[in-house]
């Protein structure tokens, strides 16, 4: 089914209504569609996160923060150094525990070069490591 422009506003009420939108990532994801169909720029990154989540990150002696499932070739975040596996615990200088916070943060950047400390591991020990990235502003 493809979704014209002009649909969007009676797309997005749909989709709310029929989605559970119960997590801050949900919202998110809405949140991104929106501005999507709005034509309104993002900070675009290069980046799949998911949310370290307790229990995972108990069982697994995980630090909080964001996972990166996934880092697209070319793009701000590949070329900062971060891979796949890294744990985001901060971006600036605040602690990141959700991908909403780490979109909420790296937006603040406004296509400036900003710090970012992931938790690595090597050779069986987490370490930590300070990266700059450069995110840039595009429609997606």
């Amino acid at each position: 089914m493809k979704i014209s422009y002009e649909c969007g506003p009676c797309f997005l009420r749909q989709a709310k209504e029929a989605l559970d939108l119960s997590t801050d990532d949900d919202l998110l994801k809405m949140e991104i569609m929106e501005d999507i169909l709005n034509n309104v720029p993002r900070v675009y990154c290069g980046l799949r996160l998911e949310t370290v989540v307790g229990t995972m990150g108990g069982k697994y002696k995980l630090p909080e923060g964001i996972y990166v499932t996934e880092v697209l070739p070319g793009s701000p975040a590949m070329n900062a150094g971060i891979k796949i596996g890294d744990i985001i615990t901060t971006v600036g200088i605040k602690p990141v525990t959700g991908v909403r916070q780490f979109h909420e943060e790296i937006s603040k950047a406004d296509a400036q070069s900003v710090r970012i400390i992931v938790s690595r591991e090597t050779k069986g020990e987490r370490k930590e490591h300070s990266l700059y990235m450069q995110p840039e502003m595009r429609l997606h």
